[in-house]
């Protein structure tokens, strides 16, 4: 698991408890215009669904990360 973490921010791995934020951030269309595959409106059980589907040990093509700040 790679976690990178600056004073500022921390890149980890996605958790399931993630889910709410990532609701938060795709359920609006300015973001989610933007974007090829998201849905609109976006829901919970998206980001769910999306979570079930990350790999428990992603290659370096196929990784994302969590955005912490502070």
């Amino acid at each position: 698991m790679t976690i990178l973490s600056t004073p500022r921010l921390t890149l980890r791995p996605n958790r399931v408890d993630d889910a709410d934020a990532i609701t938060r951030g795709l359920d609006n269309f300015k973001v989610a215009g933007n974007l090829s595959t998201v849905p609109f409106p976006y829901r919970r059980a998206d980001a769910e669904m999306w979570l079930r589907g990350q790999l428990p040990h992603p290659t370096p093509f196929n990784t994302t990360f969590a955005i912490v700040f502070g």
